[in-house]
């Protein structure tokens, strides 16, 4: 069986806030074959393998009868995450360093590092 083909148990509502989608639960491989792992088409993959969700996973349930699954019962755990926004095709990423900030305080702390270092050398030998 590849990754994709695994059996389908069941399903629950997404555990992600605000996402009401189906996740589809199935059981994971390997040595985590104790747990199960869900799969939103919208949000991605939930494995964690904490009891709170692994206790909702494990409450799986045919497609037909998932609305009638409480919100309440969802663990909230994490938090929505931020979808990176596009412009014309190029990705704009939030909370991210700008590259160029980051290489000017390599470059200042390396300048700074060697004279310093030199400083000290040079008053080392003076001494």
């Amino acid at each position: 069986m590849d990754k994709d083909e695994k059996e389908i148990l069941g399903y629950v509502k997404c555990t992600t806030p605000g996402c009401d989608q189906p996740m589809a639960v199935t059981r994971c491989s390997g040595k985590r074959a104790n747990f199960l792992m869900g799969r939103c088409e919208c949000c991605g993959t939930e494995q964690r393998s904490r009891k709170p969700v692994q206790d909702y996973l494990s409450g799986y349930k045919p497609l037909e009868e998932l609305d009638r699954i409480p919100e309440k019962a969802i663990p909230q755990e994490r938090q929505p995450e931020e979808k990176p926004e596009t412009v014309e095709g190029e990705l704009i990423c939030k909370d991210e360093p700008n590259h160029s900030d980051v290489s000017k305080c390599v470059v200042i702390g390396g300048l700074l590092g060697g004279i310093f270092g030199g400083l000290f050398r040079l008053a080392r030998a003076v001494a």
